[in-house]
């Protein structure tokens, strides 16, 4: 699997409870390290709820099924990560490098990642709804997930494949889809005003209330039927 190749070592940081304390106060953590041999499909990394993981390096690390929320990863290194059904729910990745990782069914309901890097990473099936992708640099990504009640505004998705994408009441403001695939795309109530979408196809995309106030469409390739408000 694709994957496999960007395994080497992979450190898993493991957090106790907040209720359980070391004699000076603190919450106990421990780390493993996992070799590619003891890496297999069937194994689950510890839970990571609420742990402060700030600017760790988990750069080709095997996480499936890792339990995040209310995890601090900000400015954390992801990239090339294995994130199958990941939980990040409320989860702070601002900053946070997620480049090529491969992310299908993960769930980042309210988190908060702002200007993280999320080019060419692959996700499908996941739940992105009501989180911040203010700034997120989605350039060359393939994603079909659910962005209703998202912020993405100034994201740039250049090339990016989003066919099937949900992103009802998303607020695009700004956000550059250069040559981006926008095909079959949900964009029910979702505002893309002073948007780019120069050489975007949305061929079967869903504009129903869609507000496109000063968006740039030199290019685009609308749906059948669509006409300029």
């Amino acid at each position: 699997m694709r994957w496999l190749a960007l395994i080497s070592l992979v450190l898993i940081a493991s957090c106790s409870s907040q209720s359980e304390k070391t004699d000076t106060g603190s919450a106990e953590a421990s780390t493993t390290l996992l070799s590619p041999a003891t890496t297999s499909s069937s194994c689950i990394v510890p839970e990571l709820n609420g742990c402060n993981l700030y600017g760790r390096d988990f750069s080709g690390a095997y996480l499936r099924q890792a339990q995040m929320a209310n995890t601090d990863l900000r400015g954390a290194n992801l990239s090339g990560a294995f994130l199958r059904q990941a939980d990040f729910e409320n989860a702070l990745l601002i900053d946070a490098n997620l480049s090529n990782a491969i992310m299908p069914e993960v769930f980042m309901r309210n988190a908060n990642l702002t200007n993280a890097d999320l080019s060419g990473v692959e996700i499908f099936l996941a739940d992105l709804s009501s989180a911040n992708f203010s700034g997120v640099n989605f350039t060359g990504a393939t994603i079909s997930a659910n962005f209703t009640d998202s912020k993405l505004m100034s994201a740039n998705f250049a090339d990016a494949d989003l066919d099937g994408s949900f992103f009802v009441n998303a607020n695009l403001q700004f956000a550059f889809f250069g040559r981006t695939k926008l095909t079959n795309v949900d964009l029910t109530d979702a505002d893309l005003t002073n948007a780019d979408l120069t050489d975007a196809d949305l061929t079967g995309a869903i504009l129903t209330r869609t507000i496109l106030t000063n968006a740039i469409l030199k290019g685009a390739k609308m749906p059948a039927g669509w006409t300029a408000p």
